[in-house]
């Protein structure tokens, strides 16, 4: 879920009756909601906490449901299918309003998904309300949910728990089967009736209430029923989704008609239908039996794609056809029906898989005839609780492809592992000799930087160098700061040899590669880094030295590597050799002794920090700081990058009590990252241009470690734009409690200094 979210205007209406806190009774609805209108900004931690209503008798079953669940003769779970299909496509009809509103008020454009987060608490709502009215009085609930009301009963979500509850409210009167109303109360139960852990005994719905926040326009609404640890049901809602085949790269329909309604019932097969209604139809996944002629799915979203593997994968099939790129379980419920062969899901390394991800879509497909492993082979064990442990990742195909599929899948995997990691790369690049070099000399106070730009070239030499071994079969591009004109200069040869020594010397104390470097093939290397980057393909992203005059003094510098694939940073490392494992001081100085840290995150797996000699990687987080008082900030220790009366205005409208830590670099992402301050503002002067390699890198670290990194006016930093951001007026990287304060404060300071207008 998205890390700031906007809550759906509070209607004006006030509510006819409201469920008491101990009412089991069936109330009625005297009132109807008005459509709800498009949302102010609100943020994440400004979500907050209300009782279920149950049927009091049968009476208040729909017979029309009934009456489905009675034709459906020889399938021993009739009645739980039909309940599951009438829960999803009644929680479809919440996610279309809701998207609907978005679209027409061009909010799909920002950052802020809030309203999705709204249809993703109502989905879940709904699904529980007709799960508990449509199931036998006497069975018991359980059901294992991506949802909690965790968010939702802080201080400060009072505005958007009412919305849920609005909208909520308004379905259920839209649909008329169900004569009951929630109160907030009622709201906060319902959400929280999917916390049960699951396992391997009793029967457990799962449920993603919209699987595919992100997804390229695909979503879906996955219900499954766990039985003894297997999954005996399952049905998708994918409301995007063409009744006819899927015809583009980006998943779209090659027909008009959209909203399909997948379900499977174990040893019964699959089904497709319409969300409108129509007769269900029987599919099959397709019957391709040489993957030269095979298609395949991966996910939209490069958190859940190794593409990189992906890639290689489907060149050691003979794979044609580029992939189809789709969020969401949407892609089961394609495999189902046969528009495509091959379905490859493979995260980034410590991503956990959660059931609710994959349980409905899996037994759809096997039911369709397909087979769904891990990339070892194994079944998918659904009864550990409320994440699958599963290898490395998830394959779906038919039979025919599945032998050559975990084969191919395997030998890419063995080539992957061989590879060094870029916080490997890292560790060689972080130039400790050059500066003990500067400081024996006492070159820091001279104007001549040489030394320091020999560092700076041999850095992203050996950057360049190590990529292109490691990634050899890759389209390589790298969007760096140094290029080699001036080394090409008359007179520059002395210092090109330097550099070329430099390089040399490391690659051999380091002993991983049989490679000695010419003059000319460090000029090219260093011209490997002239890219311009953008929102297409992938592209290594490098600040070789970030904080030269840092570097000089003998204090804080980092060496930041990221990758952008299409536009998003998906993975950051950043060594720090200066920087301690403990809190630093207002000078930027160490607590303790041990100094050399090792900051890497990959998108959906979190941060961690590590010792550049080598230790065991450990998760990091920002700080819980919410109440600015007790915040302590970060700032450029150069004025150039910090305009000063600016950031102290700042300070002083938050009421911060510290003075500011001043150190350079992207050295201040990692200490935010790992909590040893609250706040790191960078407020330059006017027309300075930022450039994407400051903070690609420390951005990812600190978002993966929870936090938020926004421009002055609240965006997202856009690093897809070229070798420069995109940005207004300043950076903020803080916590999600806040960054809704430091934006106001940060805004009102900058209309006061003449920065806007």
């Amino acid at each position: 879920m998205a890390a700031a979210r906007v809550g759906l205007v509070s209607s004006s209406f006030s509510h006819a009756l409201h469920a008491s806190s101990s009412s089991t009774s069936t109330f009625t609805v005297s009132l109807r909601p008005p459509r709800l209108r498009l949302p102010p900004y609100l943020p994440r931690h400004h979500l907050l906490p209300t009782n279920y209503p149950r049927p009091s008798s049968s009476a208040a079953r729909p017979r029309r449901l009934r009456a489905t669940m009675s034709q459906a003769a020889g399938n021993p779970y009739a009645a739980e299918l039909a309940a599951a299909k009438k829960a999803v496509t009644l929680a479809a009809r919440l996610c279309q309003a809701v998207q609907k509103d978005i679209l027409q008020s061009g909010v799909q454009s920002k950052a802020d998904q809030s309203p999705v987060t709204v249809a993703d608490y109502g989905s879940q709502i709904l699904v529980s309300l007709v799960l508990k009215m449509e199931a036998p009085a006497s069975a018991s609930f359980s059901m294992v949910a991506e949802e909690d009301s965790e968010e939702l009963r802080k201080e400060g979500a009072e505005e958007i728990l009412e919305n849920i509850t609005d909208l909520v409210n308004e379905t259920i009167v839209d649909d008329g089967t169900y004569s009951v109303f929630f109160s907030k109360e009622g709201i906060l139960s319902a959400i929280d009736d999917g916390k049960s852990e699951g396992g391997p005994s009793g029967r457990h719905w799962v449920l993603d209430p919209i699987d595919g926040t992100k997804g390229g326009d695909q979503y879906a609404i996955a219900l499954a029923l766990l039985d003894e640890g297997k999954v005996v049901l399952g049905v998708l809602a994918c409301p995007n989704l063409s009744l006819g085949s899927i015809g583009n790269l980006n998943g779209g329909s090659s027909g008009d008609q959209v909203g399909a309604l997948f379900s499977a019932t174990i040893g019964c097969g699959a089904e497709v239908e319409s969300l409108q209604g129509s007769p269900a139809q029987k599919i099959s996944v397709c019957s391709i039996d040489n993957p030269v002629d095979a298609s395949f799915f991966e996910s939209y979203e490069g958190a859940h794609s190794l593409r990189d593997l992906t890639g290689s994968i489907a060149e050691k099939l003979g794979v044609q056809a580029p992939p189809v790129r789709i969020d969401s379980q949407a892609k089961y419920g394609a495999l189902a029906r046969g528009d495509g062969a091959i379905y490859l899901r493979f995260p980034h390394k410590g991503y956990r898989e959660k059931i609710w991800d994959h349980a409905a879509g899996s037994i759809v497909v096997t039911e369709a005839g397909g087979l769904v492993t891990d990339a070892s082979g194994n079944d998918l064990d659904f009864s550990k609780g409320r994440f699958l442990d599963l290898d490395t990742g998830i394959i779906a195909t038919n039979k025919q492809l599945m032998p050559s599929l975990l084969k191919a899948v395997q030998d890419a995997i063995k080539e992957q592992n061989q590879a060094a990691s870029p916080l490997e790369m890292i560790k060689l690049v972080s130039v400790p000799k050059v500066q003990q070099d500067l400081l024996k000399l006492d070159v820091q106070t001279k104007a001549d930087r040489t030394p320091v730009t020999v560092a700076d070239y041999g850095s992203q030499v050996l950057v360049s160098v190590v990529l292109k071994m490691e990634l050899p079969s890759n389209p390589f591009s790298m969007v760096a700061e140094e290029d080699s004109e001036d080394l090409r200069k008359d007179g520059a040869q002395e210092m090109l040899g330097h550099i070329t020594k430099l390089v040399n010397e490391t690659i051999i104390n380091d002993g991983s590669y049989s490679i000695t470097l010419s003059k000319e093939d460090v000029l090219v290397a260093i011209d490997c880094g002239k890219s311009e980057g953008g929102p297409s393909g992938r592209h290594w992203i490098l600040d070789p030295i970030d904080g030269t005059k840092g570097f000089i003094r003998g204090d804080q510098y980092a060496i930041g590597l990221a990758l952008l694939d299409e536009g998003k940073v998906v993975l950051g490392a950043m060594a720090c050799p200066n920087l301690p494992f403990k809190s630093i001081d207002h000078n930027g100085v160490s607590s303790g002794d041990q100094v050399g840290a090792l900051f890497s995150a990959t998108i959906g797996c979190g941060s961690t920090v590590e010792s550049l000699e080598g230790s065991q990687p450990q998760k990091i987080n920002v700080c819980s700081i919410s109440n600015p008082v007790d915040a302590s900030f970060f700032e450029s220790y150069e004025r150039k990058h910090c305009m000063r009366d600016c950031t102290s205005s700042i300070a002083e409208k938050l009421g911060i009590q510290a003075p500011p830590v001043r150190i350079d670099s992207q050295a201040k992402y990692g200490a935010v990252a790992q909590g040893d301050g609250a706040i790191y503002w960078r407020f330059p002067h006017k027309r300075s241009k930022e450039a994407v390699w400051d903070h690609a890198a420390g951005s990812i670290i600190v978002t993966e470690a929870g936090g938020l990194v926004k421009d002055a006016s609240g965006n997202d930093l856009d690093l897809s734009k070229g070798r420069y951001l995109d940005r207004d007026a300043g950076i903020i990287a803080t916590n999600k409690y806040l960054m809704p304060l430091v934006v106001k404060a940060a805004q009102e300071a900058m209309k006061e200094e003449g920065i806007l207008g």
